[in-house]
Order: structure tokens, then sequence, then C-alpha cells
């Protein structure tokens, strides 16, 4: 038999395309089994169909793989595909893979790709098939799940549960990169960012309480301190005594706008001399007629005897 293309890096009908250098096959050349339509002995059914030979010289040129077929001859059905193979009925082949890292990195990605790219895969089987998923007809490709389970692609999609992992993957790349990580960071890593991240918010936090409580007590104090100006001020121009000045104390606790413009209302209250000396002065202007006929005589001799008598010598032509 002469060897055939089993995978190359053609965009697949799926959407993404396999790098054949990240192909694993350590495992699989222990035991390099040769399927038809990738039917396995594992699925369960009765008319199950066994493996119909091996895989030989597999190699990789130009990143494409390649392998020589070698048909169990005592397998009738094998010698069937055998005899169709050999007749170009069928020509194909189909690799099955667990894909362990995708990428969409840009040096990975190609013209037309609605997937990212498989970077990274373990080689389970591989298959002759009557109908490939690779477009050029070169070769296909079936997914195996981490429990090596076949996952079935049908319509030219992948199924949701590997989109909903995809989408992940990009979700999880999307916070490396904002983290300042690398795409490649692993959970683990991204879970530590995020924790310092967390530390480091929460120490900016205490921070700015801390300061915002040294605002808060600078304030209070130049607060209190104006407030204690305002009511010795008070009481010294006699506006408010020594009672109410415990009350008004309380209330620029409470209310400093408030208290500071019921204070400044209250007018201030004139010393007793000046007060006495304004009302004399206005009295002296009078004459005696005048005191007497305003009925002020007996307060201004009450306030300025000397005065008082001034005036009644004066009126009554008295001599000191």
């Amino acid at each position: 038999m002469k060897r055939m293309i089993l995978s190359d890096e053609s965009i697949n009908s799926y959407g993404f395309w396999v790098l054949t250098e990240g192909i694993s096959m350590e495992r699989f050349l222990k035991n390099p089994i040769m399927l038809f339509n990738h039917h396995r002995t594992s699925r369960g059914k009765t008319d199950e169909i066994l493996p119909i030979g091996r895989w030989e010289n597999l190699t990789v040129e130009n990143g494409v793989l390649y392998g020589t077929p070698v048909f169990d001859e005592k397998d009738e059905f094998a010698m069937k595909i055998k005899s169709k193979l050999e007749s170009g009925i069928l020509s194909s082949c189909s690799i099955g893979i667990s894909v362990k890292t995708w990428s969409e990195d840009a040096k990975y990605l190609k013209p037309g790709q609605q997937y990212p790219t498989a970077v990274a895969c373990e080689l389970m089987e591989v298959s002759i098939v009557d109908i490939p998923s690779n477009p050029n007809a070169a070769g296909g490709l079936i997914l195996y799940d981490d429990n090596e389970n076949m996952i079935t692609l049908a319509d030219g999609t992948l199924p949701e549960g590997i989109i909903n992992k995809l989408n992940s993957i990009k979700m999880s790349e999307k916070i490396a990169l904002k983290l300042g990580l690398p795409a490649t960071a692993t959970a683990d890593e991204i879970i530590l960012a995020i924790d310092r991240v967390g530390a480091a918010k929460d120490t900016e936090i205490a921070t700015l309480k801390a300061e915002l409580k040294t605002l808060k007590d600078e304030k209070a104090q130049s607060l209190k301190a104006q407030a204690d100006t305002l009511i010795n001020e008070a009481v010294q121009e006699g506006r408010i005594d020594a009672k109410a000045k415990e009350k008004f104390e309380k209330l620029f606790e409470s209310d400093f706008e408030g208290a500071k413009t019921i204070l400044e209302s209250i007018p201030k209250r004139k010393p007793m001399g000046e007060e006495v000396t304004h009302n004399v002065s206005d009295l002296a202007k009078l004459s005696w007629d005048e005191l007497d006929k305003q009925e002020k005589l007996e307060e201004l001799r009450a306030k300025d005897p000397a005065l008082y008598e001034k005036k009644y010598n004066e009126k009554f032509n008295k001599k000191d």
C-alpha cells in the first residue's frame, strides 16, 4: 500500500485547523490502530466493527502527517476496505484527536477560520473514511473528549460543549491580558493575580478610609475652634449669657451654619455708661420748659443731678 495523508494544516469543515507539529503520537505508536469511519469496539453496539489494521511509517513533512496502512488480511471486512482503497473508491483518512490546547494567537490564525487553532492534541486513532471533514480530501478529523469518548460533529458545527469551552478559554485570555499576564496564563496564575489585585484594592480602600477620617477629624476640629471663637465673642459682647453659651455649643455640633446665623443675628448690647451718656446728652439739649413739657425733669435729676440743678438755676435766676 502507498502512504496516505493522515492530516494536514488545512481548515476543516468545522472552521479550525490542527497544528501538525502539535500532534502527540507517543501513546498512539504503541498501538497504531486503523479503524473505518472511527467505529470502535467500546461503543457497545451489536454491529461493532473491530480495527481493520494498523498504521506504519508515520512521518511529518512540511506540516503534513503521512502514514502507510497495513490491513488485517484475515478480516473479510478489512479486505473489502483495502480493495476499495486500491481501486480508488475510497481515498481519504481521518484522525481522531483529543485537543489539549486551543489558541487564538495571530500566528496560528488563517483567513476564513471560525474557531481557535488546535495547537496541541493527542492522536487517538486514524480511520479510513468515506467522507472526510477536510475540504481538500486529504484527510479528516474527529474529536474525543478528556474521557476518550467520541464527540459527535455534525452540520459543520462544533458541539456546544466545545464552543462553551472555547468561549471560556477566550474569556480567560481576556482576563489574563487585563491583569497584565500573558494570554497563555493558567487558571491558578489568573486567580493568584486576581487575589493580588484584590489585596491591593483592600489596602487602597483602607488607606482612603484613614485619609477620609483624618480629613473629617481636622474639619471637626476647625469647626469647633470657629464655634468657640464665635460663642466667646458673643459672651464678651453681651449678646448671650453663660447659660446660653452651653446651648449654643450643642447647637454648633449639630448645625454649624444654623447656629452661626442665629448667633450673628443677636444685636450687641451697648455698655451702660455709653447708654447713660447718650441719654443725658439728649436731655442736655432740651430747655427747662421742654423738659417739663416732655415730663423728663425727674429723669434728668436722676441721671445728672448737677445738670438738673444748673437748668433749675437758669430757669429761676438762682445763683450757685
